[in-house]
């Protein structure tokens, strides 16, 4: 859904396509700041050492699987 939603609105960088820069919507959801750029995993690009993975942005969304006994 987070990538459909990053094509919709035309987020992605228009030379590398691995580079997103969120929108108002997309900057809450993710939690970085106003100009942060945001780069898939696996992306040799780090946008000049300031950019975010998205996978690790979006990881406070999701619950652990690992159980403590």
């Amino acid at each position: 859904l987070v990538n459909d939603y990053i094509k919709t609105n035309n987020l992605n960088d228009k030379n590398d396509k691995t580079i997103v820069y969120p929108d108002d919507k997309l900057r809450v959801l993710l939690g970085v700041e106003k100009g942060t750029a945001v780069v898939s995993v696996g992306s040799k690009n780090k946008v000049n050492g300031a950019g975010v993975h998205i996978q690790t942005a979006l990881a406070k969304h999701f619950q652990s699987n690992s159980a403590t006994a």
